[in-house]
């Protein structure tokens, strides 16, 4: 695989910009990344900045009258366009991407040849009606209230500015869609780490349709985070009304900075995950084996470089001398079965982590504390804790390492979760219903079957918010009539 030393000696990734159906690739510049990444060439933002924005609200009219029927027509058109295999787009971006990420290409592959899935018109109506309700599909929905009122809800489509995340190309594709749903106007911000999928996803819906309102309300073009002059312009409420923003803490901040009142920032911002293995796994080699394999899926699915992915493992095996033993057995087993991860789930990681290593270097110091199976951060490695409490570098985990933790009961796990807790894996299933009440007050946001953490469904709610209701402007208009509801500017009657 190629090295990062070696970024430098790449051709540059010739990126065009795609504007509500026109591909803009001529006059392409180079754009600076910083020494370690390999070099992108795009066209200028300063000479397309005026472009992107949608400064005339009025031309979302043809999305909020368009029947859903045919937005799920479209969207079966897509998902059979995207199939990896019949798709050049899909098949550039792959090579380019695989030659400088720092995922492995197996799991890279993996991840193109799934993102026809997410494009079916079936499941778009399950995600539409489940996140945003019948309203979405049918129009505006009539209700009559207690005080006599008739109102009727429609949810309308935004202007809005996606930043998304480049640790998986699977985020460029769900932020397509939610668009799709919202019937909404957008522009993705494409990442330098992930610069091709949502080009190579709107390059496809030219290709079906490029006269589509959908094809049409689609803009995407990379510029370098934190430019003002560009983010400036754009990020005003004349321009978008939302901002969905996925990324690191510092980005997070940056972005809201541009917020004021007519401008939302819906923010799906960084998150550290955890699995709770309960005391049932340990009754039988073959029920510890299991979850065992199905804690090292948390751990090592995407190489640890998702959010939802297990960094803690928190075990009832008791902290006396016998549940040490079982700790260490346990981690053991998950050490194991990290190593024998199809490819295209988890491998040894591209690069190592020096500041992983140096910490595992100094818990291997500590045999008292801490039992370490595996050597370093490129092939992973699992640190089982013998005492109660979680190595104080648990947040930078990743390339496979994970840290077994041995607890007496659960209130020990909980007193480790906070508000930045998004996913907690929890063996066996059964316990689910007896931690789903109390982990959310410590910050927990979903909790689900160990093994799972890395799967997921549009239409489920994402780090303790609904993104799509968020994304949606919820108009209303009511109807007061005078035999139903006292008149304002009329004196009550006194009889």
């Amino acid at each position: 695989m190629t090295s990062i030393s070696t970024y430098s000696d790449l051709a540059p990734i010739n990126m065009p910009a795609i504007i509500r159906g026109r591909i803009i690739n001529e006059q392409l510049a180079d754009v600076d990344r910083g020494v370690s990444e390999r070099a992108l060439r795009t066209p200028s933002p300063n000479s397309i900045v005026n472009e992107l924005v949608l400064t005339e609200a009025q031309q979302l009219y043809d999305l909020q009258t368009m029947p859903f029927k045919e937005i799920q027509e479209y969207v079966d058109l897509l998902g059979k366009a995207l199939v990896f295999e019949r798709n050049v787009y899909l098949q550039a971006a792959f090579k380019e991407i695989s030659a400088s990420s720092d995922l492995p290409s197996s799991i890279i592959l993996r991840i193109y040849q799934e993102i026809h899935r997410l494009f079916n018109g079936a499941d778009l109506q399950e995600i539409a009606e489940t996140s945003l309700g019948k309203s979405i599909i049918s129009g505006w929905t009539p209700i009559r209230l207690n005080d006599g009122r008739m109102a009727s809800i429609k949810a309308f489509g935004a202007r809005s500015v996606h930043i998304v995340a480049g640790n998986s190309p699977r985020i460029s594709a769900v932020s397509i869609l939610r668009n799709i749903i919202a019937r909404s106007d957008a522009i993705i911000k494409i990442p330098s780490n992930d610069p091709l999928t949502a080009l190579a996803i709107a390059r496809t819906m030219i290709d079906i349709q490029p006269n589509h309102p959908i094809t049409k309300h689609l803009a995407v073009c990379y510029w370098r985070g934190g430019d003002e002059q560009i983010e400036g312009q754009i990020y005003q409420p004349k321009n978008i009304d939302k901002i969905i923003a996925w990324g690191g803490y510092a980005a997070i901040r940056h972005v809201a900075k541009y917020i004021q009142p007519g401008l939302e920032l819906i923010s799906l911002d960084p998150k550290i995950s955890a699995s709770i293995v309960g005391a049932a796994a340990f009754s039988s080699k073959k029920t510890m084996e299991d979850a065992a394999e199905r804690a090292a899926a948390d751990v090592g699915s995407l190489n640890q470089f998702a959010c939802a992915n297990s960094r803690i493992v928190f075990v009832k095996t008791g902290t006396d001398e016998a549940g040490l033993s079982r700790a260490r057995d346990f981690g053991n087993l998950v050490f194991e079965s990290l190593q024998k991860a199809p490819p295209s789930l988890s491998t040894p990681a591209v690069h190592s982590c020096s500041a992983i290593d140096a910490e595992l270097a100094g818990v291997r110091l500590m045999p008292d504390y801490f039992h370490v199976c595996g050597d370093d951060s490129r092939n992973g490695a699992i640190i089982v804790s013998l005492h109660s409490s979680p190595v104080s570098f648990y947040p930078i985990l990743q390339n496979r390492v994970a840290n077994i933790v041995p607890i007496d009961h659960f209130q020990q796990a909980f007193e480790r979760m906070s508000s930045y807790t998004q996913t907690l894996g929890v063996f066996p299933d059964e316990l689910k219903a007896e931690l789903r009440d109390t982990a959310p007050l410590y910050g927990v946001q979903r909790l689900i079957s160990l093994g799972y953490a890395l799967t997921g469904n549009g239409a489920l709610p994402q780090d303790g918010t609904e993104p799509l209701r968020r994304m949606v402007k919820w108009i209303v208009d009511e109807t007061c009539l005078k035999e139903s509801i006292q008149l304002p500017w009329k004196e009550p009657c006194k009889c």
